[in-house]
């Protein structure tokens, strides 16, 4: 529970050492206590439903949206096994609008239009069906250059869903997967999973760490100016229980991932959605469905950058920082999320009133399986 006091709380022993010098002039402060469990839900899925993009049993490496070096990434990579040659699968009816060969990012790459209007993207390709490979040659052959970036009218290469269309590989790489995408009409690239792939997961996710941090400079954590990350869960895998005092304005960051079942044991996924409540009020929601790629440069401000730089990688900020225009918070403004503990606002804050408040962190999947945080 997080309590706002206006007089020292009467704490049992064992979180008597709550109770330093640091809180010592402190009248009014907030008590965070952590606990973990888990709840299933219904699928998150949208109204499309596309084909699965490879000729193999549906299983990924990583997920939209993850770190990848100070960017995000913008699709899934579907698990090949460390091998090439799988053949790619048109996911819906459409046409080949785009063919890109480079040494480099992307590899070879196939880009599909789709009768909806939205465009798949198939990257580090091993090679490109007859058809497709033809034009390919008589390009570059045309240049006397490999890399070639082509764009086709709609009539020249038709395709139809499930037909095949390239071959999974490594090219731009180094290593062999299918980089694939979904991008709307304006080529924002979208969440995949949201379109009714048959990914099979009911692991639910993991939240590993919660942090606070002070954002003003006489925020207090612990009676410190400095972070405090507070494990959810004991070395053996049990939830563990903690006691956090704050003051000011304080944010919260939240280190969690997700498995799916074909690669649960290799793989550590990005979250979908990661929602903090208190009671019944949502003070702050990231949901990530869509972003464009103008905006893949501003992941260190979606994740934690300080505690990035300090080793602490993979904590999501619960909060919207300066210079964050990315449309992952339901339309929260900046400050948004920052929670004001124990005295006035200065600023964008939540205050909460006094008397005891719940405060709750909820880690979903794609797939709708959920774990909770209490604090």
């Amino acid at each position: 529970f997080l309590t706002p006091m206006f007089k020292r709380p009467i704490l049992p022993k064992r979180l008597s050492l709550c109770h330093s010098k640091g809180y010592a002039q402190m009248n009014r402060f907030l008590v965070v206590v952590i606990a973990v469990w888990f709840s299933p839900s219904g699928p998150l899925k949208a109204d499309t439903s596309y084909g699965w993009p490879l000729d193999a049993p549906p299983a990924l490496t990583s997920t939209y949206a993850e770190y990848r070096s100070g960017r995000f990434h913008a699709g899934l990579d579907v698990k090949t096994w460390g091998k090439e040659g799988y053949t790619c699968l048109a996911v819906a009816d459409g046409y080949v609008s785009r063919i890109r060969t480079s040494p480099w990012g992307y590899g070879k790459a196939v880009y599909i239009r789709l009768a909806d209007g939205n465009t798949a993207v198939y990257a580090h390709l091993s090679g490109f069906v007859d058809a497709i490979e033809d034009v390919v040659a008589e390009e570059q052959d045309r240049r006397g250059a490999y890399s070639v970036n082509l764009y086709l009218p709609p009539g020249q290469l038709p395709v139809r869903r499930g037909e095949p269309v390239a071959f999974s590989g490594s090219t731009g790489s180094g290593y062999p997967h299918l980089h694939f995408e979904i991008r709307d009409a304006k080529q924002r690239p979208l969440n995949p999973l949201l379109n009714g792939f048959d990914v099979t997961d009911t692991t639910k996710p993991t939240v590993v760490e919660v942090a606070f941090l002070p954002m003003d400079r006489d925020a207090r954590v612990n009676g410190r100016a400095q972070p405090h990350v507070q494990p959810t869960q004991s070395s053996d895998g049990k939830s563990r229980f903690g006691t956090v005092f704050l003051w000011g304005r304080v944010g919260v960051a939240v280190k969690a991932y997700d498995r799916a079942d074909a690669s649960v044991l290799t793989n550590k996924l990005a979250p979908y959605r990661l929602t903090m409540y208190s009671g019944d009020e949502v003070l702050f929601r990231t949901t990530y469905d869509a972003f464009s790629y103008d905006q893949i440069y501003q992941v260190d401000l979606d994740r934690n950058f300080v505690l990035n730089r300090q080793g602490r990688r993979g904590f999501h900020n619960l909060y919207r920082k300066r210079g964050n225009s990315l449309p992952l918070y339901d339309g929260r403004e900046i400050g948004a999320g920052v929670i004001v503990a124990g005295t006035k606002a200065r600023g964008s804050g939540i205050a909460l009133n006094a008397g005891p408040a719940q405060l709750s962190i909820v880690a979903e999947d794609a797939s709708g399986n959920r774990a909770f945080v209490v604090v």
